[in-house]
């Protein structure tokens, strides 16, 4: 069975040269893969559009609506000098949530990940590891892609 496919991808940055050109590729379900290239050949921004972080130029990726796929970039994207409390008000605002859906979703992500008794640290006060965590909730959490909110 094909977990994710990708089918005639095409995408480029404003103003730049094509990074992604007619790739096509099926990733079979219950298999791990490794993506190796040298710098600058695309491999983040494969993933980012496999992801739905990215909307590419032209093609496709199709997921598994049951697929559930991990990405932990080398940034991890939060402000160090806001809480993290303040990291997901500030995501949420983003997709032009009304206040009170903002305030419905805060606690229940907070909860969810066990990060009740950390909301109100600043991040530049965390270890690594809890930022990491702090990333994955922050994508697996229910603050998703512009382009795809509902993933």
């Amino acid at each position: 069975m094909v977990a994710v496919r990708i089918d005639s991808l095409n995408f480029r940055y404003e103003n730049e040269k094509p990074i992604i050109v007619n790739a096509y590729y099926n990733f079979a379900s219950n298999s791990i893969y490794s993506i190796s290239a040298p710098n600058g050949a695309g491999k983040t921004t494969l993933l980012r559009l496999v992801c739905k972080f990215l909307k590419p130029d032209s093609g496709a990726v199709t997921i598994d609506p049951a697929l559930t796929i991990g990405y932990l970039p080398d940034r991890n994207g939060l402000y160090e000098e806001l809480t993290i409390k303040e990291n997901i008000k500030f995501r949420l605002a983003l997709y032009k949530l009304s206040y009170p859906k903002q305030k419905a979703k805060i606690e229940p992500l907070l909860e969810k990940f066990s990060l009740t008794e950390h909301q109100n640290s600043q991040v530049k006060q965390l270890s690594l590891g809890m930022k990491n965590y702090r990333l994955f909730w922050r994508r697996a959490g229910g603050i998703r892609s512009p382009y795809h909110p509902e993933r």
